[in-house]
């Protein structure tokens, strides 16, 4: 398998993206990178974390226009219609999720017992694998990103081949929100099946919510079909 990528322009043919691949020691750099932001991550409060998130959305939706007309090059949607994945379908999720964290983080009360003080506490998973399509990929990745980032855990994102450069779009977007280092990363991946990535490894995530995979100790958020991120590995 090679392992240079080119992103063919669907609109002209051009090329529009090309990287490496990531090797079996890169993938292993950066799973190690991100378990280690994400036991600092989880530290930091939630109000702390949705000031970050909400520059990096607004920051998004600043940008919306070029990255609007980047996305029409790599996938081929009309113009017209491209900035509003980011002005109004992702910005709108990405509020929402933004604005119920708190909440949805809250530690749960039970029923009292004398001498005790009971609850249920939520913990961040740990490392999240987000595998994310091409036709809406914004729109479906923002679904996994921020409930993973506000939860405290950290991300790596793999987007379609098609569409690579919304994973760097959303990576600089983080950064100049502030987010530490480690916490969102990007994975230029093509169906490494035995890379580090499809074995076990001892990661810190042991359960995955409903629409998720989990390759042994580390949870994948499949973003599209659970078909196609099982065609991935």
């Amino acid at each position: 398998m090679s392992t240079h990528h080119q992103t063919i322009s669907p609109v002209d043919g051009s090329v529009c993206a090309e990287f490496d691949l990531a090797s079996d020691s890169e993938i292993e750099a950066t799973l190690q990178r991100a378990s280690d932001a994400q036991h600092q991550w989880q530290r930091v409060p939630v109000e702390a974390r949705t000031a970050i998130c909400r520059r990096m959305v607004a920051l998004m939706v600043e940008r919306a226009d070029p990255i609007a007309i980047e996305l029409t090059v790599q996938m081929g949607r009309p113009v017209t219609q491209t900035p509003n994945e980011i002005r109004r379908g992702f910005q709108e999720r990405a509020t929402y999720m933004i604005d119920v964290a708190a909440e949805m983080l809250a530690d749960l009360p039970v029923e009292a017992r004398e001498g005790f003080q009971r609850f249920i506490r939520r913990q961040p998973l740990g490392v999240i694998l987000v595998l994310a399509p091409w036709n809406y990929p914004y729109l479906t990745s923002v679904n996994a990103i921020v409930p993973a980032i506000m939860a405290g855990n950290s991300v790596i994102l793999k987007m379609a081949l098609q569409t690579p450069l919304v994973a760097e779009r959303y990576a600089e977007a983080f950064i100049d929100a502030g987010l530490p280092p480690g916490v969102f990363q990007v994975g230029c991946l093509q169906g490494q099946a035995q890379s580090p990535l499809g074995k076990v490894r001892q990661m810190d995530g042991e359960m995955a919510p409903e629409s998720a995979m989990v390759i042994p100790q580390m949870v994948v958020g499949v973003a599209g079909s659970a078909t196609n991120g099982q065609f991935c590995f």
